[in-house]
């Protein structure tokens, strides 16, 4: 990503704006960006930290849930829909088994 003139902006940022301001700006930004830009927006921001990681699921949590599900083993797939299911309020329990039954084999 090619920040141009603005690689420095996050120095004067931080030093002039509050955590609450700074926090409210970077969501404000996100927002504006189209979901490609924000995706990449945010792999550059955590490209030192985890590489190869989805971005966090701020605006496709079903996109972000699907791509850890197909990293997975079949254990922790299962053991984690128990604990889904387990959690869940009865009627969205009843929602989630219905939607499963209605997936292809």
């Amino acid at each position: 990503m090619f920040l141009g003139d603005w690689s420095d902006a996050s120095i004067v940022l931080f030093a002039r704006l509050t955590r609450g301001e700074r926090l409210l700006l970077l969501l404000a930004v996100a927002y504006a960006l189209s979901p490609d830009d924000r995706d990449e927006a945010i792999r550059e921001m955590f490209r030192d930290c985890i590489p190869d990681v989805p971005p966090p699921p701020f605006m496709d949590p079903l996109a972000d849930a699907r791509f850890w599900a197909a990293c997975t083993t079949r254990c922790h797939l299962e053991a984690t829909g128990a604990a889904v299911m387990e959690h869940l309020p009865p009627a969205r329990r009843d929602a989630l088994a219905d939607y499963g039954r209605g997936l292809p084999r």
